[in-house]
């Protein structure tokens, strides 16, 4: 059942001491092997949708999955609260409600990815104001109508704003946050089949993380900013991790060079990395875009101002453009019996 109730993830961080960790230096990476200033410093975005038929929200997932987008649960405004539905387009325009009310519970900040032919989604949150409680289920579906579980109960504990991510054959979950916003993890976890899950890390250099971003590019596994507490940085960062083997972690740069944030979006495209909008603190939402071939090295890449600053919106590459759907621009405050909606996005962007 949907949770009738919204009510957004607290955005004031609890910035801690915390102990120093040993730092892996960074391997030499290959810079004109990855392409370096090899593409314009520019994407050419295009408003695709405007107001889409599925409710406004934040805090779901978009996955490239059988020829399509898609679009699983969150958080949406002016509805039933935390969302189970499934959506799908082919081209970003036309969407198609393949499932009202998946089997699994209504969710925000869930993490999905796309593995052994399926779509999978794990963990995140739910529950009423103050009560929000996170998971640590494993779903997948082949059609996004028929939804079956892998585990109700995985190893890891229940976590939401983590990440999941397929890399060589297997998928990887990183950090995440408990029950308590300060309750930040920093374990890595993998499986092949989304039932067995083995422990590959319990003490990664880069710590604990949540909101943060994962991706595979170069053949590596790059995790990026979100808030972090290590031996580089605490809080709201900015720094770049990058493992061959999801196991062994390397530092890239400890300041990419720009804003610190959370709540962004990071994907693999044109030989390069991508990092858009996200969250650098309260009420500063961001709506730039930032691309590098090694990770070390970050230029600001220019994009239309018509893209309105967002975080907790999702980004996905299909059809040769990176596109960009919803999110929510701005700390959002009650209007009426408690119920969060001011600033959501309805909108689907493409860039190229």
């Amino acid at each position: 059942m949907k949770t009738k109730q919204l009510v957004l993830l607290s955005l004031i961080v609890i910035i801690s001491a915390c102990q120093k960790q040993e730092i892996t230096e960074p391997e030499k990476l290959n810079a004109s092997k990855l392409g370096l200033g090899a593409t314009p410093l520019s994407l050419k975005g295009e408003l695709i949708n405007k107001e889409t038929p599925f409710p406004k929200r934040a805090y779901h997932t978009s996955l490239n999955f059988d020829k399509s987008i898609w679009i699983i649960g969150g958080l949406a405004a002016d509805v039933e609260g935390y969302e189970n539905d499934v959506w799908r387009s082919e081209n970003g325009k036309e969407w198609k409600l393949v499932n009202p009310d998946a089997n699994f519970n209504g969710r925000m900040a869930h993490a999905s990815t796309v593995h052994d032919k399926k779509m999978w989604v794990i963990g995140g949150k739910n529950g009423a104001a103050g009560q929000l409680s996170p998971n640590n289920e494993v779903w997948h579906s082949k059609d996004g109508k028929h939804w079956e579980f892998a585990t109700k109960n995985a190893p890891f504990s229940a976590r939401s704003a983590h990440t999941l991510t397929a890399f060589k054959g297997r998928m990887w979950l990183i950090g995440g946050e408990g029950k308590e916003s300060s309750d930040i993890k920093k374990d890595i976890w993998v499986s092949g089949d989304g039932a067995n899950w083995v422990l590959a890390n319990s003490n990664p250099p880069f710590g604990k993380r949540k909101g943060h971003t994962t991706l595979v590019h170069d053949n590596k596994l790059w995790v990026i900013g979100g808030i972090s507490y290590s031996g580089v940085s605490s809080g709201f960062s900015n720094d770049v991790w990058y493992s061959s083997d999801g196991i062994n972690w390397n530092l890239a740069t400890p300041d990419a060079g720009f804003k610190s944030r959370l709540g962004h979006t990071a994907v693999s495209y044109n030989k390069g990395m991508y990092v858009m909008a996200g969250h650098a603190g309260f009420a500063n939402f961001l709506n730039d875009a930032w691309r590098s071939t090694d990770g070390i090295n970050w230029k600001k890449v220019s994009i239309t101002n018509e893209f309105k600053t967002r975080a907790n919106h999702t980004s996905i590459v299909y059809d040769n453009r990176i596109w960009t759907i919803s999110g929510f621009p701005v700390i959002s405050y009650p209007i009426k019996n408690g119920v969060y909606t001011e600033g959501f996005h309805s909108d689907v962007w493409a860039f190229q």
